[in-house]
């Protein structure tokens, strides 16, 4: 292949020049419809700013009502109902559920636990209380077979007194369900998992798990009446 000289690739047409020149050429033969679509374009950049400072301000507002709120049960159903999509509509419905379940009414509790865990997006610690609450509702329902899903998600995912807590709830529905060998090995798992935190935590926890207690007076009582054979210190 012969070598180009400089000369020959100054002869050579510039591609950018080239190119703009044949843009220029065509807005001026077609003022009108570079107008439309240069108005088109400008519209759609405006709605896009637009649509993103209105959520900017729509989250804020919603936050804002949601801290006003409290644990004014109207008040924060009317957060949930305004402001549905966002981060402060979507806390609402587990502030909801937990409100509910203070007050007894477990269908509702479960509902709203159900909705956020369902619109939340995140397995997170809220993710996980919602759950707790959930299963709460199921176990205080007596429908014991129900709260175990939950109660299994938080096993596998929470961690710290989130997961003592399922482990406890969940031995006590598999007792309820007439499960109590099972019941007694969760039992057992949650008092050596508690002694081994208790050691990881004493600097900032010094006081012994609940859960241990807990687990460890359940696990005496059912070694006494049900005969269960245990070995949990």
């Amino acid at each position: 292949m012969a070598n180009v000289t400089r000369k020959e690739l100054l002869k050579e047409p510039d591609e950018f020049i080239t190119t703009t020149g044949s843009v220029m050429k065509w807005i001026r033969e077609n003022p009108r419809r570079f107008g439309v679509g240069l108005a088109v374009i400008i519209v759609i950049l405006a709605l896009g700013f637009g649509l993103y400072f209105w959520k900017g301000h729509r989250e804020q507002s919603a936050m804002s009502a949601y801290f006003k709120a409290g644990s004014d049960q109207k008040l924060v159903a009317g957060v949930a109902a305004d402001y549905t999509g966002t981060r402060a509509g979507k806390l609402s419905k587990l502030r909801l559920a937990g409100l509910a379940y203070a007050k007894g009414d477990t269908a509702e509790a479960i509902r709203n636990a159900g909705e956020f865990i369902d619109t939340w997006g995140s397995n997170d610690i809220l993710t996980y209380q919602s759950m707790l609450i959930m299963a709460r509702a199921y176990m205080d329902r007596k429908e014991y077979a129900k709260a175990l899903p939950s109660l299994d998600s938080c096993i596998t995912g929470a961690q710290g007194v989130v997961k003592e807590e399922a482990m406890y709830t969940k031995a006590v529905a598999l007792k309820a369900l007439g499960k109590n060998k099972e019941a007694a090995v969760l039992l057992g798992d949650l008092v050596k998992l508690t002694a081994e935190a208790g050691l990881s935590r004493e600097l900032f926890q010094p006081e012994p798990s609940p859960y241990r207690s807990l687990a460890a007076v359940a696990l005496a009582e059912m070694s006494t009446t049900a005969g269960v054979s245990l070995d949990a210190k």
